[in-house]
């Protein structure tokens, strides 16, 4: 059983072992016009009364203005403001050529019974683009606001005028942003540390360098990793508290290759403790498949945790064999984070394997770079470290 262990880190680590990753990525955007008009009678701008007596966003009654911006011929965003008691709050609502036609359309007709006389008090009970609540970016907190330019600023929004809302950075910095040139919100999941420095969220934080952590992957969130480019996997969050993931290895002329799957169900008990639990099967060529289940639970938070783990192998007698986990991560700076994951077998002659290395990530990539060593190793005369590289790329974030 000694040697099927060492064979879960040195056939893994061996099969994986032949080159780097490189990774390349392209993006486009398109950018929004000047402010269109919705219909001539209005004009750019949907004010509070025209919301009231037309009822074309619901019932905002502390509305301070919407705009339609044409981003091409085929799509556009409007973008709606409130005002509510020194509460600020800002939607984009993207549409694409036929919401556009249906919203003008739908406008030109209330007010064309307008004027016959037809839309009385209470005759449109139904808002022609309605703003749901999650729609709406909060007064304060932290969002990234991407722009025009493909400029990003991080802050909190913390005034509005019709057509300029006021962004303050977590470092005090106030900046005031034509609302024609934001082309998207997004919350940010970070934190503001001291001295109003923000610190982004790991992207990866489902998972060490290998080994699953306390966290879940939200529903239809995952990410594709690959470890030195020959053994590609896939993580996937089926429901809020299940995720699967899996691989197995791309070896040019291997007759046999390398596999895992894994699914975890995932338990959140507070926002600094979260456990997990699941079933691990290993397929390396020339060997038994590994098959186990394992229970893991992360005290910390996301800048900061701890991580305890056990491995239980099928077909072996209760307490007298167990694969043990211990991993620990710290944040150092906005965008990387100091990781070690060692793995502890406590079967006949024992078996231990360690690392130790660096995480780089921004809001969907993630590079880690470390080194690993087991005994066998130092043993070996040669070099007592094995270096790991491996980089994720997240989605349904």
């Amino acid at each position: 059983m000694k040697n099927s262990m060492r064979a879960v880190v040195t056939g893994f680590i061996r099969a994986a072992l032949l080159s780097l990753p490189i990774l390349a990525a392209a993006s486009g955007r398109e950018t929004a016009s000047d402010s269109a008009v919705f219909h001539p009678s209005l004009g750019p701008v949907i004010d509070r009364r025209e919301n009231a007596r037309y009822f074309i966003l619901g019932d905002t009654a502390s509305l301070v203005s919407a705009r339609l911006h044409r981003v091409s011929d085929s799509a556009g965003r409007v973008h709606a403001i409130l005002d509510s008691a020194g509460t600020v709050r800002f939607a984009i609502l993207k549409l694409d050529r036929i919401g556009i036609e249906s919203l003008e359309r739908g406008i030109a007709e209330r007010i064309r019974s307008g004027e016959t006389g037809a839309g009385s008090s209470g005759r449109f009970d139904r808002p022609l683009l309605p703003v749901r609540r999650d729609d709406w970016k909060k007064h304060g907190g932290i969002q990234k606001w991407i722009l025009a330019d493909g400029s990003r600023i991080v802050g909190g929004l913390v005034s509005v005028r019709p057509d300029t809302l006021s962004i303050r950075t977590p470092g005090g910095l106030s900046i005031d942003i034509p609302d024609s040139q934001v082309e998207s919100v997004a919350a940010l999941p970070g934190v503001v540390a001291r001295r109003g420095r923000y610190l982004e969220q790991d992207p990866n934080g489902s998972r060490l360098f290998f080994a699953p952590t306390g966290r879940n992957l939200e529903a239809g969130q995952g990410y594709f990793a690959d470890y030195f480019v020959f053994f590609p996997t896939l993580a996937v969050g089926v429901t809020r508290h299940v995720s699967l993931s899996g691989g197995i290895s791309i070896l040019p002329g291997a007759s046999q290759q390398v596999f895992y799957i894994a699914p975890k169900l995932t338990f959140r008990a507070s926002q600094n403790l979260g456990f997990g639990a699941g079933f691990l099967v290993l397929g390396i060529p020339e060997e038994d498949d590994v098959k186990l289940g394992f229970a893991v639970a992360t005290i910390g938070g996301n800048q900061r945790a701890v991580t305890l783990g056990a491995g239980i192998p099928a077909g072996m007698e209760s307490g007298k064999t167990a694969l043990l986990l211990v991993g620990a991560e710290s944040q150092m700076s906005p965008r990387s984070k100091l990781i070690t994951e060692n793995w502890i077998f406590t079967g006949d002659g024992g078996f231990a394997a360690f690392s130790g290395g660096v995480r780089f990530f921004g809001e969907r990539l993630a590079v880690d770079l470390a080194l690993v060593t087991f005994q066998d190793l130092w043993e070996s005369g040669g070099l007592p470290f094995i270096p790991w590289v491996d980089f994720s790329v997240c989605f349904g974030r």
